[in-house]
């Protein structure tokens, strides 16, 4: 599938007024850049895809800009649009346990109704978004330098402090590590490791 930068000419398709408006003010729709940290999705009942990257700061611990690419239709374009409009300027662990329930209010703020034709759409935005914070959490493993090794990458928590907070009762399962740390009420993919810390001597 080729992405690339979408030449939109909003009066060859008849859309609600509110995503016609939507679709004049497009300001994340980019080049694609093959060193970004990004996430594609597709849309398999049209053949369109989305391709979303993220810039961050230096710790990785911000998200400084986002943008995208697609060949698809408006809502896709709108749906690409509302999250990178959303994502910028947050806290990346604030965002990397964003559910697929958050993205589509982040979505119909900016696009009101989502027909149930379209959601397609906005599903494929929401792989996209979710692979690309999957790389992003893989970059960061890769850059990590702690000599502690991490198990909750979305909040920087290491196997040591959930340790410790096990050994010294503070903490009597999962829910009392992510109400302490944060660790697991992100991504989600370290709650298991967690959970099994508990039965560990």
């Amino acid at each position: 599938m080729a992405f690339y930068r979408y030449k939109f000419n909003i009066n060859r398709v008849h859309y609600p007024e509110r995503l016609a408006a939507a679709l004049r003010q497009l300001q994340h729709l980019k080049t694609s850049d093959p060193a970004a940290i990004s996430g594609s999705g597709g849309a398999f009942k049209c053949g369109c895809a989305v391709r979303i990257e993220l810039e961050t700061d230096a710790a990785r611990s911000t998200i400084t800009d986002a943008g995208y690419t697609t060949n698809g239709c408006g809502y896709m374009l709108a749906a690409a649009e509302s999250v990178c409009r959303e994502i910028v300027s947050k806290s990346v662990t604030d965002l990397g346990g964003a559910d697929d329930e958050s993205i589509y209010q982040w979505v119909s703020k900016f696009i009101v109704n989502i027909p149930t034709e379209r959601s397609e759409c906005v599903r494929a935005v929401c792989d996209a978004l979710h692979a690309a914070f999957h790389k992003l959490r893989a970059r960061r493993i890769s850059e990590y330098v702690g000599e502690l090794p991490l198990v909750c990458t979305c909040f920087g928590v290491t196997e040591q402090a959930v340790h410790d907070l096990i050994a010294a009762g503070r903490a009597a399962d999962l829910d009392d590590v992510g109400r302490l740390t944060n660790a697991g009420t992100g991504c989600g993919s370290c709650r298991m490791l967690i959970d099994e810390m508990f039965d560990k001597p």
